[in-house]
């Protein structure tokens, strides 16, 4: 048996999508998210297991903005 680092995460992901529901999933590349990537970045660097923000970091303002406006980034 051979284990994967994210079992249990990708095990929940399978018990929800066969949730009796109507779900759809979308993959977005990181560059169509910039705020998810600022912020994966960001976990990557910390020591701490969990961070807690309360605020929008001050180096995301921009790229809320773009992602609230939806803009399109052509894939490199």
């Amino acid at each position: 048996m051979i284990y994967h680092p994210h079992a249990t995460i990708i095990a929940a992901i399978r018990s929800l999508i066969h949730t009796n529901w109507n779900l759809t999933l979308n993959q977005t590349l990181r560059q169509g998210n910039t705020v998810a990537n600022y912020l994966a970045k960001e976990g990557a660097k910390s020591i701490a297991q969990f961070s807690s923000l309360h605020a929008c970091p001050a180096g995301l303002y921009h790229s809320v903005a773009t992602d609230v406006v939806g803009t399109m980034y052509p894939r490199q």
